[in-house]
């Protein structure tokens, strides 16, 4: 049997007046009434919910078309996001698979375990692939998989490099543009009657636009223009 309680009313609603003065016994009286409706809260008796088998729902396929408040079932997010064969989980220890899980293009979720990376390391086998067709576990020299193979890491110096692996996630953006070469070219700017005006560098690449607009036809001025990352 379920029990239920009814929503808190606030007996006094004039506990102060229109200058912002309190009232003290209103105040306390809405006090008791918030204690009262507390205790009656913790009086209620535990309450079991019997959780659904979602196992049981269909769930119709969906696409980025469909209206927002569709519900998206595993095939229509992977068709969506494109991640059939995606590493969920990818580990490596030595030169062993540790693990990998994915899921396969049929929406079946695998697993391997444990799989010897024979012959990493020789003769130029330093890629590691899974073929999407049987599920192997491919290690060769070649840098140009077919469609049919996912990258899982690439060994170098002793180390697998890998998705999720050290050295492969928190990239710095901006210390990365912050390196950038920068090389300048100043220019003589004339007055051009407000049309654009541009420059390019030694290797014909545009660096910029400028314009100037001036009743003095003689105007004239220097602008330095910044190439960035062209080396």
């Amino acid at each position: 049997m379920s029990e239920s309680i009814e929503r808190l009313v606030l007996p006094r609603t004039d506990w102060y007046d229109a200058q912002g003065r309190i009232y003290k016994d209103a105040l306390i009286e809405n006090f008791n009434a918030i204690e009262n409706k507390c205790n009656e809260m913790l009086a209620l008796s535990a309450f079991e919910v019997n959780q659904p088998d979602f196992s049981t729902f269909e769930f119709d396929d969906t696409t980025l078309e469909s209206p927002d408040n569709k519900i998206v079932n595993l095939k229509s997010f992977m068709n969506i996001m494109n991640i059939a064969f995606y590493p969920l989980t990818l580990e490596f220890s030595g030169a062993k698979l540790a693990k990998l899980e994915y899921i396969n293009d049929e929406f079946q979720f695998i697993t391997i375990t444990n799989r010897t990376l024979t012959g990493l390391g020789e003769g130029g086998k330093n890629y590691i692939y899974l073929r999407k067709s049987d599920g192997s576990i491919l290690v060769t020299s070649s840098t140009n998989p077919t469609d049919n193979h996912i990258l899982l890491g690439v060994y170098s110096n002793g180390r697998i490099y890998h998705i999720g692996g050290l050295g492969l996630i928190d990239i710095n953006v901006l210390q990365l543009l912050s390196d950038l070469s920068v090389e300048t070219k100043t220019v003589n700017m004339e007055k051009s009657g407000g049309q654009i005006v541009k420059y390019t560098n030694t290797s014909s690449r545009l660096i910029g636009y400028s314009a100037i607009e001036d009743g003095n036809s003689e105007a004239m001025t220097d602008v330095t223009l910044r190439d960035l990352g062209r080396k």
